[in-house]
């Protein structure tokens, strides 16, 4: 915050705060109220460096790759990559919810991540809604970076998101959807309990082991006659921490 938002660093406390305060007004998420939008996921993704590179030295790529943050809220994993030095012409962000304004007071950065770089659409929008905005960019993403989102949902909304994130993905080799996910060691629907859900409300979410993550990907792939690589891991050193 002090690099790239030019925040002194004793503002910076009371600057994330303040930030947090108005996304909780968008959305009481427990995520937003506990900060995780300072967790930086991608950083600590195995991927991580693939994807940086690919950014910053695409320079015979053309049209140049895009990576797109699909359930992006404050846009916290976009800075970082911009941070680390990959182009913000190749950074765009996605959420149902309107974070934008939140994720501009958070990182002070209104002149460098312009509004052309946020996208209000709805993942679960079906092929014949022309006007959602993230129908609209189908098979234009070359990354499709998806954090903390699929775990919110049933297992047959997970294979309807994991259908759409494939639709978003470019037809060619190397395109790649990536992200970091809360898991089980067995592979099975959790009830959830307020405040992740409204008091009296019966919700239950389905929950992976990297198993049953790889499978459902490659069901999914199959079913859209697209070729994956799958593949899944533990967060071990977040695990650790979890734990302790």
């Amino acid at each position: 915050f002090v690099q790239y938002s030019n925040l002194r660093p004793e503002e910076v406390e009371a600057h994330i705060l303040r930030a947090r305060d108005a996304a909780w007004v968008i959305s009481p998420w427990p995520c937003i109220g506990e900060f995780w939008f300072l967790s930086f996921s991608l950083r600590r993704h195995p991927a991580h460096a693939h994807v940086l590179e690919t950014l910053r030295f695409q320079s015979h790529t053309d049209p140049p790759h895009k990576l797109l943050d699909l359930g992006t809220c404050l846009g916290q994993d976009l800075r970082q990559l911009a941070y680390e030095g990959a182009p913000i012409s190749a950074l765009f962000g996605a959420d149902l919810l309107d974070f934008e304004a939140a994720g501009h007071a958070l990182f002070c950065d209104l002149d460098r991540f312009t509004p052309g770089h946020y996208i209000k659409g709805n993942i679960f929008a079906a092929d014949t809604d022309a006007e959602d905005a993230l129908v609209k960019t189908r098979g234009s993403w070359f990354f499709v970076h998806v954090s903390m989102f699929l775990h919110i949902w049933s297992l047959e909304q997970q294979e309807e998101a994991a259908a759409n994130i494939l639709k978003l993905l470019k037809k060619e080799p190397g395109a790649m959807a990536i992200g970091t996910q809360t898991g089980r060691l067995t592979a099975k629907n959790d009830k959830l309990e307020p405040p992740f859900c409204r008091q009296g409300e019966e919700k239950y979410v389905y929950r992976h082991n990297w198993e049953s993550m790889v499978a459902m990907w490659q069901r999914v792939a199959d079913a859209e006659g697209v070729t994956v690589d799958a593949w899944a891991g533990w967060d071990v050193s977040h695990h650790e921490k979890m734990e302790r």
